[in-house]
């Protein structure tokens, strides 16, 4: 499913009338072959882990590149498509589930709301390299992502050591799964932060 989602995903915010003209006819066209490298990497990538849709960003500007030699079929049709795109987007953000989703985006309010909630346990682990970056700036103290938690990211291609404490507190978001090597670790609910989808958990090892 990641793989199907990540198709989908580029012809919804690409363009769908753009994408089958740049298929169909612009494969002499300069960076043709490069947006399709790029295409292909995160293609491959989607076999192993979720990949989002704007990922490929520099595809889609080189994709764009083709721009001025569109027919006008698929310049009207590529222009309807993203008017009603855009409007559809902008009406969304303010309904009710909208709002909530440009809410729970990262950044240093949302940290500063959650290590209010988490800052007297112990040692403390993140959800995710964004969300632990921003609680370290908030906190001024040293918060690492938990290893191997949610997506591979830059902070999993370092070296940093796996917890030696027998006991530590770890934030998860809900739609995400524990690591594989916490398996056999006690794992225990502490509280649910439910306006940003986390929740905090005891882990011991003892």
């Amino acid at each position: 499913m990641w793989s199907v989602s990540y198709i989908f995903g580029q012809f919804f915010l690409f363009n769908p009338f753009l994408m089958v003209y740049f298929f169909q006819k612009a494969k002499r066209v300069d960076f043709y072959n490069s947006a399709n490298f790029q295409w292909l990497f995160f293609l491959i990538s989607s076999f192993k882990a979720s990949v989002e849709a704007n990922w490929p960003i520099a595809a889609h500007a080189q994709a764009l590149s083709v721009k001025a030699t569109v027919h006008k079929k698929y310049f009207y049709g590529a222009f309807a498509y993203a008017l009603v795109f855009w409007i559809c987007a902008l009406v969304f953000l303010f309904t009710p589930l909208g709002e909530k989703k440009l809410l729970a985006l990262p950044n240093s309010k949302i940290a500063s709301n959650v290590w209010a909630e988490v800052s007297q346990y112990s040692p403390l682990y993140g959800p995710t390299y964004q969300l632990s970056s921003l609680l370290q700036l908030v906190s001024g103290q040293q918060i690492l992502k938990l290893s191997q938690l949610s997506r591979i990211d830059f902070y999993d291609s370092h070296s940093f050591k796996l917890p030696t404490h027998k006991i530590f507190y770890s934030l998860k978001y809900d739609i995400t799964t524990w690591p594989d090597w916490l398996k056999g670790a006690n794992i225990d609910l502490v509280k649910k932060i439910p306006d940003y989808n986390l929740a905090l958990y005891r882990i011991s090892r003892e």
